[in-house]
Protein backbone atom coordinates (compact mmCIF):
# COMPACT_ATOMS: atom_id res chain seq x y z
CA UNK A 1 0.00 0.00 0.00
CA UNK A 2 2.83 2.39 0.80
CA UNK A 3 4.23 1.93 -2.72
CA UNK A 4 0.87 2.85 -4.25
CA UNK A 5 0.68 6.03 -2.19
CA UNK A 6 4.25 6.99 -3.17
CA UNK A 7 3.29 7.24 -6.84
CA UNK A 8 0.51 9.70 -6.06
CA UNK A 9 -2.67 7.63 -6.10
CA UNK A 10 -5.32 9.15 -3.84
CA UNK A 11 -5.92 6.72 -0.95
CA UNK A 12 -9.55 7.87 -0.76
CA UNK A 13 -10.14 6.17 -4.13
CA UNK A 14 -8.70 2.78 -3.16
CA UNK A 15 -11.05 0.00 -2.09
CA UNK A 16 -9.63 -3.29 -0.81
CA UNK A 17 -12.00 -6.25 -0.87
CA UNK A 18 -11.66 -10.01 -0.94
CA UNK A 19 -12.27 -12.20 -4.00
CA UNK A 20 -15.80 -13.15 -2.96
CA UNK A 21 -17.05 -9.55 -2.92
CA UNK A 22 -15.59 -8.93 -6.38
CA UNK A 23 -17.08 -12.14 -7.78
CA UNK A 24 -20.48 -11.48 -6.20
CA UNK A 25 -20.94 -8.01 -7.66
CA UNK A 26 -19.52 -9.10 -11.03
CA UNK A 27 -22.42 -11.54 -11.45
CA UNK A 28 -25.27 -9.32 -10.27
CA UNK A 29 -26.14 -6.41 -8.03
CA UNK A 30 -28.72 -8.48 -6.19
CA UNK A 31 -29.08 -11.31 -3.69
CA UNK A 32 -27.38 -14.66 -4.09
CA UNK A 33 -24.40 -16.78 -3.15
CA UNK A 34 -20.83 -16.99 -4.42
CA UNK A 35 -18.28 -19.66 -3.51
CA UNK A 36 -14.57 -19.16 -4.26
CA UNK A 37 -12.39 -22.25 -3.85
CA UNK A 38 -8.69 -22.55 -4.55
CA UNK A 39 -5.71 -22.28 -2.26
CA UNK A 40 -8.15 -20.80 0.22
CA UNK A 41 -11.94 -20.87 0.24
CA UNK A 42 -14.61 -18.30 1.03
CA UNK A 43 -18.39 -18.15 0.73
CA UNK A 44 -20.40 -14.93 0.57
CA UNK A 45 -24.18 -14.77 0.64
CA UNK A 46 -26.48 -11.76 0.54
CA UNK A 47 -30.21 -12.10 1.24
CA UNK A 48 -32.94 -10.27 -0.69
CA UNK A 49 -33.24 -7.74 2.14
CA UNK A 50 -29.50 -6.98 1.92
CA UNK A 51 -28.56 -8.89 5.07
Amino acid sequence: MDEILKIGINKEKIYLENDAVLAFYAQADSHGLVIVAGTGSIILGIKEDGG
